[in-house]
This record gives structure tokens, sequence and C-alpha cells, in this order.
């Protein structure tokens, strides 16, 4: 009761948030046990997380254990032949600091910039339905943006066939 005699508004009816804890039960409804909360905010959803953290530690220390127990236990017996390098059965011929050419970083890149492309078109193929649906030129809109984000990439592959790009000579 307020000092006036009446009923005491509900938080709500206050326009203040009510950071009681609170829990569901097997109905879905929420529960609150009249206790007023000390935390934040915000603060429920970093504890939803404390099993997640707790989990990367034990991966993260059962790794380290497991890379230390190999080190101390392990048997370590160097040799000749365990040091010489190894390519395929072959015996490694020349130096393994020769250069590459440029063409391969290239081609490299190429791939790359095609590779982003199919990217950038698979979301955007799957709602393609969404903007047919839409109606109001939604369709047409998203077809002009990928038509010419496509002539582009078209554009830049015609110069680098005329420039050789691909020729493996």
């Amino acid at each position: 009761m307020d000092p006036t005699g009446g009923a005491r508004p509900s938080t709500a009816q206050r326009g203040e948030r009510d950071c009681r804890p609170f829990h569901r039960n097997l109905a879905g409804q929420a529960r609150t046990f009249g206790i007023p909360s000390v935390r934040p905010p915000g603060a429920e959803m970093i504890t939803d997380f404390v099993p997640l953290f707790i989990m990367i530690l034990l991966a993260l220390g059962l790794a380290l254990t497991l890379l230390k127990l190999q080190q101390w236990l392990g048997p370590y017996q160097p040799g000749k032949i365990k040091g010489s390098p190894y390519e395929s059965g072959q015996d490694p011929v020349g130096s393994a600091r020769e250069r590459y050419s440029i063409k391969f970083y290239l081609v490299a890149m190429i791939f790359i910039v095609f590779d982003v492309e199919l990217v950038f078109l698979y979301p955007w193929a799957v709602s393609f339905g969404e903007f047919l649906q839409a109606g109001g030129g939604a369709a047409l809109g998203a077809l002009a943006v990928v038509g010419l984000f496509l002539f582009i990439l078209v554009v830049g592959l015609i110069y680098d066939i005329k420039k050789g790009g691909l020729d493996w000579d």
C-alpha cells in the first residue's frame, strides 16, 4: 500500500523494469520469488554462457596437457634419415626457396574473386523467391543489382583474358 492508502501500482504501471530474478515453470509461465536482483540488467545473458566457457577451458586444458605429456613421455630419437626432407618419395632436387612465377599468384587471385562471387550469389538466389512474392518491383530491383554485379565481373574476366592472365605459357 502506498502512503495515501491506495494500492501500490505495479512496476509496469510505474514504467520501471522489474529486475527480480525469475524462473519459468513447466508451463512456461514466469515465477518471481520476490527477491530483488543485485545483478545488473543483461547479467543473465552472461550466465547463460558459463557452460560454454567451462567447455572451452576444459578443451584447452586437455589439449595443452596432452601436448606436454607427449613431449615428456614420447620417444625422441633424431637421426639423419628422420631429419631429411621427404617429398612424395622423391629425393629433393634443388633449393626449396625457388621463386614462383607471378602467373601463379594472378590465377590464385582470379580464383578468389570468382569464388567470392559465388558466395554473394548463393544467398541472393535463395532469397529471390521472396523478392518475387513481395512484388512492387522488388524482384526487378534485385535482378538489376545482381545484373550489375555480374556485368562488372564479366568485364573483369574479359580484361583478364585479353591481358593473358589465364595463359600458362
